[in-house]
């Protein structure tokens, strides 16, 4: 997007740009604020996650922390993940993490620690146990695994006397008469004493439909396969032992230093269905007073008037045993030891509180500072962001956000993208940002796109982080002005929480359809009034029935910690505390105001259902009010309830609360807003959330001088305001994306000039006096000439600026372009297979993709993966130990026999095959009844073997044998590659030669993430057999990928793979070719290929050309077409030698380039006449994919990370020729577009200089105004 849409607007403080433009210079109440702003400490960077994914060396360790701070990066999280070959909790590793705080110390690095191997917490996970046990916690006590009471159902029908069969560990039994479909009669509720170690129950069942609930205590895991109770004090304690205390004793002279911080990456959970720890009886009895066990059915049926209450009184027992256990019991241990902790739970829906933390407030509080995660661009709405916030603002304390994770995955991450949602999330009071994520080892990059060294843009990534450190400076030690304060329904969902007791299913929790309809209004409702809220600008602050209850009411207002709240709103909700009512009637009887959307709650946690508390404490003082009707008279002392939409709600707030900015002018949507006050000085973070420039005039409540402040140069310019007995307008143009702090110096002068008119981009007043009124004016000149018009009182201000006498000068023709690479290479080629010869006499060489069917071939050892295979299974995978168990495929391989696999079924070997082609439909209009193939042995996925597709099992559970058969010419040392997320052994001619039970929580299917395994391959047939498996409890695909290679990792010469042995036939030795085509890029002289073993042919253009290993190609060529012997082996990308060249500008994703990730340098010389040079001049670069920096005749002019991409000229241009260079470099998604993710670059919409690049005037001077 260039200046024809954007005008000048957020450039007066952008890189380069902003040399020219003169500050602020009047003294200010806020210059200590400002000078801290300039350059905040380094405690205020950015501190990604450092994913320590390799081999870790302190040499590299310390080289890539000092690339961090050489980019503005002062800090980063050490999260241990897959792909780390260093033990975790190791001798080697603690020697190595004391070796890299001693550097981090030497460098004035924050190297803060994520508490555990990937996540959830509390674990002291060991991937390099045995077995399937990976806790070192659970290790050193087994009594600490996590537990559950699974609960059995048996119907029966009196009288009659019954004979149950119980499992083993069967805990409690408790019968009920059933009134019908997930109804019990709470008067029959039972417990029937069983004997320890009973296996059988008899029992005299009377009259009528009765149920019988068993209770099985077992071991369990969490949905992120965390096994550690960490409900239990104790096993939390032996964690910390294991991690803290051992890290303290080897490394605590760094504590509150060089290591200040620890984070829990715990999407984990309490327990399993239903929850069980050693004390939950006891301390449930202690809390509320009456026994669980005989109400145990209440968790999934409903028992009459006292079901919510059952749930409530669980679910708050819950809540104190995991965040006092575990939360607070770290943080505590933390703090004395000089640490700070942080981390975060499940933010995104409500109905993660009653399945798996139970009480989210209570959890955030339990923090140093309370933690939060978002993905992708979540961070653009504040929807389950708020929370984190309040909870921060209400405790005097920061905001710590993961942010962006996986942003980019399917395509490519930009400085511009990372920048429109860390903007979003700075609206949301985050005030510490952790990029999500730095790799060690860029080869094991988890959960792509790398942030940082992997990244073309590396050189610019400063222009991010300074942005991000000062806008965490602002947001930290600051506090958010609202007056408007929800309440967090968390015990309404609790009372309608049997969903998350029924299952331990991730994907049935978040299935809206198995809530209640109650549990699903409040949900949904309670998000959309808060994404509304953030909409319409009307600040707001999340509050819990804790912080409510206690709050201070004080007049009209509710207090609670800075926070003075007028208004009240209440979700829709059916259960409610009644001391959280009792408050909401106290604020209402003095003076406040309160509205409930949709219905009030008659439930109480303390009565349960029709509690009459409720209803007298609600009769007297609430109104009801429908859509459209405007609230009473009344101003404050009334509560209403409205019957319509949130949308209605909003309506009725917006006559007690003003906006944090009301739109006077200009675009309505898109505008995100955050008001505060800091060291006595207020401010705004202003975000335009569109691919669009705006310019607002906006009334701001706030009085006094406002100035823009930018955060990511650090300037401050002056702004034009009126000033109003009800604020200050502000006229504020934003560019896309854009974001501006606008800073009021409240001891600064009013200013009563009223704008009237205008068709110029930026202007501030200078003075005025009798003689009129100065402005200073920073604008595009309009080709109709240049207005202002401002009024006072009576008088009207008017001045214009002249047409230009030139609108632009495009530039054009071809640039010198230069790639910042000696070779580019081409990791593809199109390929069409000739076994009978026919392609040389039929011209194949010169035969168009329409003629001919070419196809993509990737140039990798990938490729060469073993695709056909015998499959088999399940077998039985008892307690997921079968790795240690022997089943028939490891003792005899013939496909004419059939086993007694898992639970009698009989298995047979079936055939996955990943080589073969698919028929897919095509889809669109005018194509009904098309197809395409897809796959075939080279498609894009290939390489990877779905063996569960032929077995038609899911989910997958068991064990499960692949089997294929390998040819060598000969005898050959080898290495097996293996990439599965699932435990696994492999055989090889019948004999073990690897077993590991692993299932990473991250696995990619390729050569960086596989096992790596040496074996002796014989001359002729050789079978492979590989064992992998599965648990539903622990769900993982049913894909791998495997290959063998050479010692040196070179793919085998006359490997073959079948699923059947048989006689190799002299064709494999007859003549047969193969047909290589190559787009050949611009800016190129040769296409280098690798050696091969036997002659080829070279085709350029369809014209024979000399087969060397470095074909020459003049400037003109567009193919290079190959035919070679079929048994070469086609490992290695092909490259091409870089020239530099005369191109014009235009989209790298063009042939030859689509794979190219780097950076390029455009050179010209333009002539610039002097009419253009009388006013200011603009270099606008138009499209750029996706930074710049330029120079102008040498001198350097700035560089832009994000749009628009203008540099100013003025004072640098000369009149007559000037030499203008300008540099772009791209991102690392297209580079990592191959295999399996080919398919993303259909998603790189911007790469390269797209331009149109142009000369454009502009203006810089003063202008009078007279009346």
């Amino acid at each position: 997007m260039g200046l024809s849409a954007m005008g000048i607007g957020g450039l007066l403080t952008s890189r380069g740009w902003a040399l020219q433009i003169t500050p602020t210079s009047s003294p200010s109440s806020n210059d200590a604020l400002y000078s801290a702003f300039l350059d905040p400490d380094r405690q205020f960077s950015i501190r990604p996650f450092w994913f320590w994914n390799g081999a870790l060396e302190v040499g590299e360790l310390r080289r890539q922390m000092k690339q961090m701070i050489d980019h503005g990066v002062y800090g980063a999280y050490a999260h241990n993940r897959d792909g780390l070959e260093t033990p975790y909790l190791s001798e080697t590793w603690w020697k190595v993490v004391g070796e890299a705080l001693d550097a981090a110390q030497e460098l004035g690095f924050s190297l803060c620690m994520v508490n555990e191997f990937e996540w959830p917490s509390g674990e002291a996970r060991d991937y390099w146990l045995p077995g399937p046990q990976k806790s070192r916690v659970v290790q050193a006590n087994p009594a600490f695994h996590m537990k559950r009471l699974r609960q059995v159902e048996t119907t029966l029908r009196g009288p009659q006397t019954a004979h149950l069969t119980l499992a083993q560990n069967t805990a409690h039994i408790v019968i009920a008469k059933s009134f019908g479909p997930g109804q019990l009669d709470a008067a029959t509720l039972k417990v029937i004493e069983i004997k320890t170690d009973a296996k059988e129950l008899t029992w005299e069942v009377p009259e009528g439909d009765w149920i019988v609930f068993s209770y099985v205590l077992e071991d369990t895991i969490g949905p992120d396969h965390g096994s550690v109770d960490i409900m239990s004090r104790e096993a939390v304690a032996e964690y910390i032992k294991i991690y803290y205390e051992e890290f303290y004793k080897r490394h605590g002279k760094h504590f509150g230093k060089a290591l200040p911080v620890t984070f829990a990456d715990h999407e984990g959970t309490y327990g399993g269905r239903l929850p069980w720890t050693p004390r939950l009886f006891e301390s449930f009895k202690a809390k509320v007073g009456y026994e669980l066990v005989p109400l145990l059915p209440a968790l999934t049926y409903d028992i009459g008037l006292q079901t919510e209450k059952v749930r409530c009184d669980l679910l708050d027992t819950v809540s104190e045993l995991y965040s006092s256990n575990f939360w607070q019991q770290i943080t505590d241990w933390c703090e004395q030891h000089k640490l700070e902790h942080t981390g975060h739970v499940w933010e995104e829906s409500l109905f993660f509180g009653p399945a798996y933390q139970g009480d989210f407030f209570r959890i955030l509080r339990s923090m140093t500072n309370p933690g939060c995660d978002t993905l992708d661009e979540w961070g653009r709405q504040s929807i389950w962001l708020k929370e984190n916030a309040s909870v921060a603002d209400f405790e005097r304390k920061r905001v710590v956000c993961e942010n962006q994770g996986v942003q980019g995955e399917g395509s490519y991450l930009s400085p511009e993208r990372m920048r429109r949602v860390s903007n979003g999330l700075a609206a949301w009071n985050v005030s510490e940002f952790i990029p999500h994520a730095f790799d060690y080892d860029l080869a094991k990059t988890n959960y792509p796109p790398d942030w940082f060294r992997s990244e073309p843009y590396l050189r610019w990534f400063k222009s991010y982080a300074d942005q991000m450190r000062r806008v965490s400076f602002m947001n930290r030690n600051s506090h958010e002005l609202a007056e408007i304060v929800l309440l967090y329904p968390q015990v309404s969902v609790w009372g309608q929480s049997s969903t998350s007791f029924k299952s331990d299913k991730f994907s049935y929790i978040l299935h809206d359809a198995n809530w209640s309809t109650d549990a699903r209004e409040t949900n949904d409702r309670y998000a959309e009034l808060k994404l509304l809220l953030s909409r319409e600008r009307l600040a707001y602050q999340v509050a819990d029935d804790e912080y409510l209850v206690k709050g201070k009411i004080d007049g009209a207002s509710l207090t609670i910690a800075d926070s003075h709240f007028k208004v009240i709103v209440l979700p829709p909700m059916s259960t409610i505390r009644r001391s959280t009512a009792q408050q909401i009637a106290r604020f209402i009887d003095a003076g406040g105001i309160v509205f409930a959307l949709g219905y009030l709650p008659y439930i109480s946690v303390e009565s349960g259902r029709n509690d009459p508390a409720l209803l007298d404490l609600w009769k007297s003082r609430f109104d009801t009010l429908s859509g459209g009707l405007q609230p009473k008279p009344q101003t404050s002392g009334r509560a209403y309830v409205v019957d319509g939409s949130e949308t209605d709600l909003l309506d009725f707030l917006k006559h007690h609360v003003r906006p944090d900015a009301l739109i006077v002018d200009g675009p309505v949507e898109s505008l995100f807003t955050l008001r505060k006050k800091k060291d006595g000085s207020e401010f705004f973070w202003l975000v335009n959330d569109s691919p669009m420039p705006r310019v607002n005039l906006l009334k701001l409540p706030a009085h006094g001088r406002p100035e823009r402040w930018d955060a990511e140069t650090g300037l401050r310019v002056p702004l034009f305001y009126e000033s109003t007995p009800d604020g200050t307008i502000i006229r504020l143009k934003l560019d896309a994306w854009d974001a501006a702090y606008i800073v009021f110096d409240l001891a600064g002068a009013s200013q009563t000039l009223r704008l009237e008119t205008t068709n110029l981009d930026d202007f501030h007043i200078v003075k005025e006096d009798s003689s009129g009124v100065t402005v200073r004016v920073t604008s595009l000149l309009p080709a109709t000439g240049g207005r202002l018009a401002l009024t006072k009182d009576e008088k009207r201000y008017h001045g214009s600026l002249p047409s230009p006498s030139t609108a632009f000068q495009a530039i054009e023709g071809s640039w010198e372009v230069t790639v910042g690479a000696p070779v580019i290479e081409a990791p593809y080629a199109l390929s069409v297979e000739d076994p009978n010869n026919l392609g040389s006499d039929a011209a194949w060489y010169a035969k168009t993709r329409v003629e001919l069917d070419w196809r993509e071939l990737w140039l990798s050892p990938m490729r060469y993966s073993l695709q056909s295979w015998n499959v088999i299974g399940p077998f039985p995978n008892p307690d997921d130990l079968a790795l240690d168990q022997s089943y028939p495929p490891e003792h005899e391989i013939d496909f004419d026999k059939s086993y007694i696999g898992d639970h009698g079924v009989r298995l047979k070997w079936l055939q996955a095959h990943a080589e073969r082609y698919s028929v897919e439909q095509v889809s669109g209009f005018g194509e009904i009844g098309l197809i395409k193939l897809t796959g075939g042995p080279n498609g894009n996925d290939s390489y990877i073997v779905d063996y569960a597709a032929p077995l038609g099992i899911s989910p997958l559970d068991g064990t499960f044998y692949a089997q294929t058969f390998v040819y060598l010419p000969q005898t050959t040392k080898c290495r097996l590659l293996l990439a599965t997320g699932s435990p696994r052994a492999v055989f090889v001619n019948g004999h073990q030669v690897y077993s590991r039970w692993l299932r990473p929580l991250y696995n990619s299917l390729d050569d960086a993430f596989a096992a790596k395994v040496d074996v002796d391959l014989k001359e002729g047939w050789n079978s492979i057999l590989v064992k992998l498996l599965h648990n539903p409890a622990n769900e993982v695909g049913g894909r791998f990928f495997c290959r063998v290679e050479t010692e040196e990792g070179r793919v085998i010469p006359g490997q073959r793979c079948s699923t059947r042995t048989y006689q190799p036939e002299s064709k494999w030795l007859s003549e047969s070719y193969l047909w290589l085509r190559f787009e050949v890029p611009p800016l190129v002289s040769a296409l280098n290929l690798p050696p091969f073993k036997q002659s080829y042919q070279a085709y350029i253009d369809g014209k024979s050309a000399e087969a060397t290993q470095k074909i020459p190609l003049s400037a003109e060529a567009k193919q290079v077409t190959l035919r070679i012997d079929s048994r070469e082996i086609l490992d290695v990308p092909f490259t091409f030698t870089t020239v530099a060249s005369e191109i014009p500008l235009g989209s790298w994703m063009r042939p030859g380039l689509r794979n190219f990730s780097g950076e390029m340098t455009y050179e010209k010389n333009v002539q610039i006449s002097a009419d253009l040079l009388k006013e200011g001049l603009l270099l606008d670069c138009g499209e750029v994919g996706v930074v710049a920096e330029a120079w102008l005749n040498g001198e350097y002019l700035g560089s832009r990370s994000w749009a628009p991409f203008v540099f100013n000229l003025s004072r640098r241009a000369r009149a007559g020729v000037n030499q203008f260079k300008v540099k772009v470099a791209n991102t690392e998604g297209n580079a990592r577009a191959v295999g399996a993710s080919r398919r993303h670059l259909d998603n790189i919409d911007i790469s390269g200089w797209h331009g149109p690049a142009r000369l454009v005037p502009f203006a810089d001077r003063e202008l009078h105004l007279t009346s």
